[in-house]
């Protein structure tokens, strides 16, 4: 489960689109993205590594034996929009990598199960219980201050609260109130921030962070997401639509 954390964390960079420098630079099987677009496969070794360069500084540089899925390769930047970025992909196939075995941090709760019972208080001390979830879809996303990437998919999955008013959003987190108040307030995370909740992450089996459930109006699970990447996020927005 660490190691699964860790890599994460390692590959997730910050921003999509137009890559203009210094942004962070990743290949992946020799194509370019900005942050991994997929969870990695579990099953196979990959190989991981770095490369410094003048312009985006030290890219990763990854590489499995497993295709990337046709959702992964349209977030792939393409070649003409990368300085420099034929030379990069040439000195790429030279860069030293290592092979890293990826566990797939998934809990133990799995579509079909219903959310358990909980008593909770958000951050505005309102207690919470499994009742107010019925009759609306749901989305619980787990995580605390000190997961990078956890930090890093606030601000999209801020914008789903807006986008679908009909939509619960909870966001859990074993922290308290006070250790994640900064956090909150600078990243503008806008689900409802549920504190202390060690017990619910130990009864669902929270095996990495972020974790990210959809429920629907009965509070099954209809959608379990271990990580973020932005084949992930995509699939639970596609959920919420």
């Amino acid at each position: 489960m660490r190691q699964f954390f860790l890599i994460i964390t390692a590959l997730c960079a910050i921003g999509c689109g137009m890559l203009k420098p210094p942004q962070s630079l990743m290949i992946i099987n020799g194509k370019f993205f900005t942050e991994m677009p997929e969870q990695p496969p579990h099953d196979v070794y990959i190989y991981m590594g770095a490369m410094k360069d003048d312009v985006y500084d030290k890219i990763s540089v990854v590489y499995y034996d497993v295709a990337l899925s046709d959702e992964a390769k349209a977030f792939a930047i393409p070649e003409k929009k990368v300085k420099n970025g034929k030379d990069i992909l040439e000195r790429s196939k030279s860069a030293q990598t290592f092979p890293v075995e990826i566990t797939d941090g998934m809990p133990d709760i799995k579509p079909g199960d219903v959310f358990p019972e909980f008593e909770l208080k958000d951050t505005k001390g309102r207690v919470w219980t499994r009742d107010d979830f019925e009759g609306r879809k749901v989305v619980v996303n787990f995580w605390y201050t000190g997961c990078k990437p956890c930090i890093y998919e606030m601000p999209e999955l801020s914008r789903w609260v807006s986008r679908y008013p009909d939509v619960l959003f909870v966001a859990m987190t074993f922290q308290t109130a006070e250790q994640i108040e900064r956090t909150v307030k600078e990243r503008k995370f806008k689900f409802h921030q549920f504190v202390e909740a060690r017990a619910v992450e130990n009864a669902v089996g929270l095996g990495s962070y972020p974790l990210t459930l959809v429920l629907d109006e009965e509070c099954r699970v209809v959608l379990v997401e271990a990580g973020t990447t932005p084949v992930q996020r995509q699939r639970i927005e596609k959920y919420l639509k």
